[in-house]
């Protein structure tokens, strides 16, 4: 099992049961309600694997990042002050 983050939804890599390694696919946290011990389980096992933040409201939390400017040659200059000590 393994877990990511897709859209800001929490996915979990699932090997069902009755089905072989290639049968592997990334299912929606929802899909695994019946899946509680395992899901548990993963996380004893992995405490950093990505999980979902809950009772965030999603609008206060993406107010908290600003977009990245595709060139970064034109930002305001702030790299020009740095300076390198010998």
């Amino acid at each position: 099992m393994d877990a990511h983050l897709k859209h800001g939804k929490l996915e979990f890599l699932v090997l069902w049961k009755g089905y072989g390694d290639k049968d592997r696919m990334w299912e929606p946290e929802a899909h695994l309600d019946n899946s509680r011990d395992a899901v548990h389980k993963f996380y004893s096992k992995n405490p950093s694997a990505p999980r979902k933040l809950r009772g965030i409201d999603s609008k206060l939390l993406n107010s908290l990042f600003q977009t990245m400017p595709k060139n970064l040659t034109t930002t305001s200059g702030i790299w020009s002050r740095l300076e390198v000590e010998p």
